[in-house]
């Protein structure tokens, strides 16, 4: 299994919030038990940190919408075989794994929880499904968050067919309005999935309130004493 994560911009460096994310990923990644060289960051610039260097490719960003950077990168990636057949977990550089997510799917995706609509911020893949990441970014069109927009009208259609793909727990995916939603309270999340500083609007406390120090409704953390201290390490407090 392979642990992708993707940024390219057309001026080459990461924004400061994504340059300490980025390392907090690589080091929380490694802590988990990845092998370097197991862990694909990919940017259209060199990058190296911790053992991990990024495998460069052209700037692929969308010009319209930075949100849908993902999709034409890996779409990049399977034309030219750049990935190893092997099950691919993709995830945001504000996605991070707390608990196992070994699996052997073909392609799995999970929902927003309090909605339908596929969250593209973590998801599983094989090269073997390239058709489909080709087909998906065929109808891709000027439209803020149009990849999960259309992924989702796609399988409503049935124009991807269900039997390709599979929807997996809210677990894998577990971001701040779903935390909200008290119905979620049994969910033990394998994914957390938020920007530290950003304040959901029906909160008055920020996402890193709420995830590190527990200050919800929950009274307690949601992130493990393990990841806290890799987020410690880089300045995250």
């Amino acid at each position: 299994m392979k642990n992708l994560m993707v940024y390219t911009r057309a001026n080459q460096k990461f924004t400061e919030e994504v340059e300490t994310l980025v390392k907090i990923q690589v080091d929380n990644s490694l802590d988990l038990g990845w092998k370097s060289s197991d862990i694909i960051l990919v940017t259209n610039f060199p990058y190296e940190y911790n053992g991990v260097k990024s495998l460069v490719i052209p700037d692929t960003s969308c010009k319209w919408d930075h949100t849908i950077n993902k999709l034409p990168a890996i779409v990049y990636l399977l034309k030219n075989n750049l990935l190893p057949d092997d099950v691919i977990w993709y995830h945001d550089f504000d996605a991070y794994q707390e608990l196992s997510v070994e699996m052997d799917v073909k392609l799995a995706f999970t929902t927003y929880g309090y909605k339908p609509q596929w969250n593209c911020g973590s998801f599983f893949f094989n090269p073997s499904e390239q058709d489909i990441f080709d087909f998906w970014w065929s109808k891709i069109h000027k439209r803020s968050r149009a990849d999960e927009l259309i992924l989702t009208s796609l399988t409503r259609s049935g124009e991807i067919n269900a039997d390709r793909y599979i929807s997996l727990d809210v677990d894998y995916n577990y971001n701040q309005i779903i935390y909200a939603i008290k119905k979620y309270d049994k969910v033990v999340p394998k994914v957390l999935h938020f920007h530290p500083n950003y304040t959901f609007h029906r909160s008055t406390e920020t996402n890193l309130d709420i995830f590190m120090y527990g200050k919800s409704w929950k009274k307690k953390p949601i992130m493990s004493d393990r990841l806290i201290k890799i987020f410690h390490h880089h300045g995250i407090k």
